[in-house]
């Protein structure tokens, strides 16, 4: 699906943000630290995912000098 979803990306209107990887330990496993449940991030993962698409709100939102 990912795959899928990343070709969507066209680099103006559309990007693809694959933050998985940051979520991940360096085996693939996902850390109760970041996911208890495994669906639901903790306040540690939700900092990490803001972290990883805040260059993405800054480009798509207008800024006024």
């Amino acid at each position: 699906m990912n795959k899928l979803l990343a070709g969507l990306d066209d680099g103006k209107r559309v990007s693809f943000v694959d933050i998985g990887p940051k979520l991940a330990e360096p085996d693939g496993t996902i850390s109760p630290d970041m996911m208890p449940d495994y669906l639901h991030p903790t306040a540690k993962g939700y900092v990490i995912w803001a972290g990883a698409l805040q260059p993405f709100v800054q480009k798509y939102t207008l800024s006024t000098p």
